[in-house]
Protein backbone atom coordinates (compact mmCIF):
# COMPACT_ATOMS: atom_id res chain seq x y z
CA UNK A 1 0.00 0.00 0.00
CA UNK A 2 2.82 2.37 0.65
CA UNK A 3 4.35 1.75 -2.56
CA UNK A 4 1.10 2.39 -4.26
CA UNK A 5 0.45 6.12 -2.59
CA UNK A 6 3.99 6.76 -2.72
CA UNK A 7 3.95 6.09 -7.10
CA UNK A 8 0.50 7.93 -6.82
CA UNK A 9 1.88 11.06 -5.30
CA UNK A 10 4.89 11.19 -7.10
CA UNK A 11 3.88 10.74 -10.78
CA UNK A 12 4.25 14.48 -12.02
CA UNK A 13 7.77 14.15 -10.39
CA UNK A 14 10.37 13.72 -13.85
CA UNK A 15 13.86 13.59 -11.36
CA UNK A 16 14.97 11.00 -9.19
CA UNK A 17 13.53 11.76 -5.65
CA UNK A 18 14.24 9.88 -2.61
CA UNK A 19 12.17 10.28 1.19
CA UNK A 20 11.95 8.71 4.38
CA UNK A 21 8.38 8.09 6.16
CA UNK A 22 8.63 7.46 10.19
CA UNK A 23 6.33 5.78 12.59
CA UNK A 24 5.67 5.76 16.08
CA UNK A 25 5.03 2.79 18.10
CA UNK A 26 1.23 3.35 17.52
CA UNK A 27 1.88 2.97 13.82
CA UNK A 28 0.97 6.76 13.01
CA UNK A 29 2.71 8.46 10.62
CA UNK A 30 5.25 10.94 12.41
CA UNK A 31 7.36 12.14 9.37
CA UNK A 32 6.98 11.92 5.73
CA UNK A 33 9.69 14.08 3.90
CA UNK A 34 11.40 14.22 0.35
CA UNK A 35 15.45 14.69 1.25
CA UNK A 36 16.82 14.22 -2.05
CA UNK A 37 16.19 14.88 -5.70
CA UNK A 38 18.30 14.30 -8.91
CA UNK A 39 18.47 14.01 -12.25
CA UNK A 40 16.37 11.64 -14.52
CA UNK A 41 18.37 8.90 -14.01
CA UNK A 42 19.96 9.16 -10.11
CA UNK A 43 19.76 10.88 -7.03
CA UNK A 44 22.14 10.26 -3.88
CA UNK A 45 20.84 8.36 -0.93
CA UNK A 46 22.79 10.25 2.34
CA UNK A 47 22.16 7.55 5.11
CA UNK A 48 22.81 10.09 7.75
CA UNK A 49 20.58 12.44 6.47
CA UNK A 50 17.67 9.62 6.39
CA UNK A 51 18.50 8.79 10.00
CA UNK A 52 18.58 12.68 10.98
CA UNK A 53 15.01 12.74 9.77
CA UNK A 54 13.98 9.61 11.41
CA UNK A 55 15.90 10.49 14.89
CA UNK A 56 14.25 14.22 14.97
CA UNK A 57 10.31 12.83 14.21
CA UNK A 58 8.63 12.60 17.46
CA UNK A 59 8.32 9.30 18.78
CA UNK A 60 9.90 7.46 15.84
CA UNK A 61 10.58 3.77 16.01
CA UNK A 62 10.58 2.25 12.65
CA UNK A 63 11.11 4.24 9.13
CA UNK A 64 10.93 3.24 5.57
CA UNK A 65 13.19 5.03 2.18
CA UNK A 66 11.64 5.49 -0.88
CA UNK A 67 13.05 6.11 -4.44
CA UNK A 68 10.83 7.35 -7.00
CA UNK A 69 12.78 6.37 -10.01
CA UNK A 70 10.04 8.23 -13.17
CA UNK A 71 12.25 7.08 -16.20
CA UNK A 72 12.41 3.49 -15.41
CA UNK A 73 10.16 0.55 -16.43
CA UNK A 74 11.34 -2.10 -15.01
CA UNK A 75 13.35 -1.77 -11.65
CA UNK A 76 16.60 -3.61 -10.93
CA UNK A 77 17.72 -4.13 -7.18
CA UNK A 78 21.29 -2.74 -7.47
CA UNK A 79 24.20 -3.29 -5.56
CA UNK A 80 24.32 0.09 -3.97
CA UNK A 81 20.53 -0.40 -3.05
CA UNK A 82 21.55 -3.44 -0.82
CA UNK A 83 24.62 -1.59 0.65
CA UNK A 84 22.39 1.44 1.44
CA UNK A 85 19.90 -0.44 2.90
CA UNK A 86 22.68 -2.80 4.79
CA UNK A 87 24.00 0.48 5.84
CA UNK A 88 20.57 1.77 7.50
CA UNK A 89 20.19 -1.29 9.10
CA UNK A 90 23.05 -1.34 11.17
CA UNK A 91 22.86 2.59 11.77
CA UNK A 92 18.88 1.99 12.80
CA UNK A 93 19.78 -0.76 15.54
CA UNK A 94 22.13 1.33 17.12
CA UNK A 95 19.98 3.99 17.09
CA UNK A 96 17.02 1.44 18.53
CA UNK A 97 15.28 1.96 15.22
CA UNK A 98 14.12 -0.35 12.90
CA UNK A 99 14.77 0.17 9.46
CA UNK A 100 11.54 -1.58 7.72
CA UNK A 101 12.14 -1.16 4.08
CA UNK A 102 13.80 0.44 0.67
CA UNK A 103 11.08 0.62 -1.68
CA UNK A 104 12.35 1.56 -5.06
CA UNK A 105 9.15 2.70 -7.50
CA UNK A 106 8.46 3.44 -10.39
CA UNK A 107 5.87 4.70 -12.95
CA UNK A 108 4.65 0.79 -13.44
CA UNK A 109 6.51 -1.27 -11.02
CA UNK A 110 7.81 -1.63 -7.53
CA UNK A 111 10.56 -3.23 -5.24
CA UNK A 112 10.26 -3.54 -1.56
CA UNK A 113 14.25 -4.93 -0.54
CA UNK A 114 12.17 -6.04 2.50
CA UNK A 115 10.72 -8.62 0.80
CA UNK A 116 12.92 -9.38 -1.58
CA UNK A 117 15.95 -10.39 0.27
CA UNK A 118 13.38 -11.75 3.23
CA UNK A 119 14.42 -9.30 6.20
CA UNK A 120 13.07 -10.82 9.24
Amino acid sequence: ELAKEIAYRSLRWDVVTIGVIAWNAASQRVADRVIATGTTDDAMLDPLEVLRVAVAAPGAVSFAVWVWQPAVTRLTVTASDRDNADRLRMMASALHLTFSDLLVISPSDRVSLAVLDQWA
